[in-house]
């Protein structure tokens, strides 16, 4: 078409939105998944009024303007939405690296396919997390976890997410490749025994059962050896020495030897392994914090002469806090 031939409204949709400038990852996700063609996006067919939508905080308005095709269309659309409002509201946009991956086709295809029979409830807002950290850095989630995500119930839904809030996970640190940030690795993610048989209901009192275990062994989202184990003699706080925190219930923390603690001793942590599936969706679980069984962990640790300590990453990159004492007990 001319510009001659276009309707005034329209020469002003396409101006605006030839200075709009999307993150190549949540554009693909608009043409992909909303079914939003280029010639609409650039030509403005849809009646986009995008003279705001100049960043991802506005870009869900875009697609509210795209009329959907079918009532499941307009369920994809609605988790594009909400998943682009997410990362809004946490002001978390999509990764600048312009290295970064691009998300896959075959992984939106996964998605639309899981997502498009969860229209409303806990199990979609699921979905509009995975979608949101997929767009932020591309291969976060495998197909494989979209594909469990969907045949999961809400009970296992809920099985699952105590037990990443019982978890325990070891957290290694270092420079990215451009010596520029602070990456960590989620390292043995596990649920801990604490000196209990989780196979004889060794957790029932926190809401994980032999049975709620094995409903998470035959979804893919535990390894099937209960009682696997593995040290955690890295998260011991000595001086110069590196120290890698353990992760529990939201928080960082190390362990403090007492005066009996004996280094050549053998003692870590027996339970669960999540497998990497468990691992990728644990990432879209809300911290919850459980106090009593917070109590159980401290106690265990101490059997071992071993105290639980919170710590912080200082603004010294490498240096960690003890938050417990006044002024704080560095760590290198």
């Amino acid at each position: 078409m001319e510009e001659d031939d276009q309707k005034p409204e329209d020469q002003a949709i396409i101006k605006t939105q030839n200075q709009i400038q999307l993150h190549p990852s949540l554009m693909k996700v608009i043409i992909r998944l909303c079914e939003c063609s280029i010639a609409a996006l650039d030509a403005g067919k849809a009646r986009l009024q995008l003279s705001t939508a100049r960043s991802i905080v506005k870009s869900s308005e875009l697609l509210e303007k795209i009329p959907p095709t079918s009532s499941l269309q307009e369920r994809i659309n609605g988790i594009v939405i909400d998943a682009i409002d997410l990362l809004s509201r946490n002001e978390v946009p999509p990764s600048k690296d312009t290295t970064q991956k691009e998300i896959d086709d075959d992984w939106l295809e996964a998605f639309r396919r899981e997502a498009s029979d969860r229209s409303f409830g806990e199990m979609r807002e699921a979905f509009v997390r995975i979608l949101a950290g997929e767009i932020q850095e591309p291969g976060t989630f495998s197909i494989k976890a979209v594909r469990t995500m969907g045949f999961l119930d809400p009970r296992t839904a809920r099985t699952f997410l105590t037990a990443v809030n019982l978890s325990f996970f070891y957290e290694f640190y270092g420079l990215d490749s451009k010596r520029q940030k602070v990456v960590f690795s989620k390292i043995d993610f596990r649920i801990p025994a604490l000196n209990r048989k989780l196979g004889n209901n060794g957790l029932q009192d926190y809401g994980l059962d032999y049975q709620s275990l094995v409903d998470l062994m035959e979804d893919g989202l535990i390894q099937p050896e209960l009682n696997s184990y593995a040290q955690y003699k890295y998260a011991i706080m000595k001086p110069s020495t590196p120290l890698y925190p353990m992760i529990h219930q939201g928080k960082r923390w190390a362990l403090l030897p007492t005066s009996e603690f004996d280094e050549k001793s053998d003692w870590g942590i027996a339970g669960a392994m999540f497998t990497r599936v468990g691992r990728e969706l644990a990432n879209i679980v809300d911290t919850e914090s459980n106090p009593e069984f917070l109590k159980e962990v401290k106690k265990y640790f101490l059997s071992k002469h071993l105290e639980m300590k919170e710590v912080l990453l200082s603004a010294e990159e490498g240096r960690w806090v003890n938050v417990d004492e006044e002024g704080g007990l560095n760590v290198k």
